[in-house]
């Protein structure tokens, strides 16, 4: 039998997200690639709500040839 893993960004106090959809405050470091290597290598499906989707399809057909992406970023795309 399968696992169902539910994985979020939040902050200490239960917010995933500030005003008007705000997720500034969210930082993606090294440290946070890392984890999410090992995390999305042990997954095999990812469901996104409507909005964490879209953000994600504006983001990630170009952020592999981003010239500022770091190589460890470029590896992640």
């Amino acid at each position: 039998m399968r696992k169902i893993v539910l994985s979020m960004v939040m902050s200490l106090d239960g917010f995933v997200a500030g005003e008007d959809g705000d997720s500034s405050w969210h930082v993606m470091d090294e440290e946070m690639h890392d984890f999410m290597d090992d995390f999305l290598d042990s997954v095999d499906t990812l469901l996104y709500g409507r909005v964490a989707y879209e953000m994600m399809l504006q983001h990630w057909p170009s952020a592999e040839f981003d010239k500022k992406s770091t190589e460890k970023k470029s590896f992640f795309c």
